[in-house]
């Protein structure tokens, strides 16, 4: 099962915080996890399945310069935590909702306002239609190095991102629901209709480097496609709907749980 949560808040001052601020609140989720649950907490932030995905902070901004946005007190913000297997979701459903704990981002105080949380369960991600189209609107970079490359992939392309996605499901999905996407149908059989894409790169972590703390940033892609088919069998077609709607919930591609990745997609019919 995925518990899919978004979480509303409110700045209690008008304030800058950084641009990129996954990595900020993917630390905010793990500490209030960690102050009843540290082991649960550790085992998170050391997992190589991306047991948590979060998304980077939405609302109205005031962009300061290239590092920085102005956030403000009378204005409601929300991100998004999806958990893999619901791990973690009694903690800080406890944590920030029963206790009415605050968020810490970047040494700023948020209120919670708000939360609505939704159950999705591994056999209603499975297709039973067959679709016509997939559409994908990459909100954060998607950042996919691919194959055996040390280069990450700047353009949606259908072999990456669905190679991408079919991986991350195989890690998380029950083994009696993992399955292969064979390339050779990928290419043959599915093609990137439309596309507007942009490249970006965002901030993941911070590193101490001497007196001063070093940005770490990842790259990867931005914008929206539609994926179609020609010629291909209903069974890749019903497979790769899977994956579409997977990637709403699980994110795409590498630093998921640090804001990239973040996607919203339809199945259409």
């Amino acid at each position: 099962m995925i518990n899919s949560i978004e979480i509303r808040c409110r700045p209690e001052n008008n304030t800058l915080i950084p641009h990129s601020t996954g990595h900020l609140l993917y630390s905010a989720a793990l500490s209030s996890i960690r102050k009843t649950n540290p082991e649960l907490s550790e085992k998170i932030h050391r997992s190589e399945n991306a047991e948590m995905t979060v998304s980077p902070l939405n609302g109205e901004f005031d962009r300061k310069d290239r590092n920085r946005k102005r956030v403000f007190s009378d204005t409601e913000y929300s991100f998004f935590i999806n958990l893999i297997d619901s791990e973690g979701f009694q903690e800080l459903f406890n944590d920030l909702i029963l206790k009415g704990q605050k968020l810490d981002i970047a040494g700023e105080s948020f209120e919670i306002t708000g939360m609505n949380t939704e159950e999705i369960t591994w056999k209603e991600l499975m297709e039973k239609k067959t679709p016509n189209g997939l559409y994908f609107h990459f909100l954060s970079p998607a950042s996919i190095q691919y194959k055996d490359s040390e280069v990450t992939e700047m353009f949606p392309h259908r072999e990456a991102v669905f190679k991408a996605l079919e991986n991350s499901w195989n890690r998380n999905a029950p083994e009696n629901m993992e399955f292969k996407l064979e390339t050779e149908e990928l290419k043959k059989h599915v093609i990137e209709k439309s596309y507007s894409h942009d490249t970006a790169n965002t901030v993941v972590t911070r590193k101490q480097d001497g007196e001063s703390k070093k940005q770490i940033k990842a790259f990867g892609f931005t914008g929206k496609t539609e994926y179609g088919f020609k010629n291909a069998s209903d069974q890749l077609k019903k497979k790769l709907a899977i994956l579409t709607r997977y990637a709403k919930h699980a994110g795409l591609g590498s630093h998921t749980a640090r804001g990239l990745g973040n996607t919203y997609t339809e199945v259409r019919y």
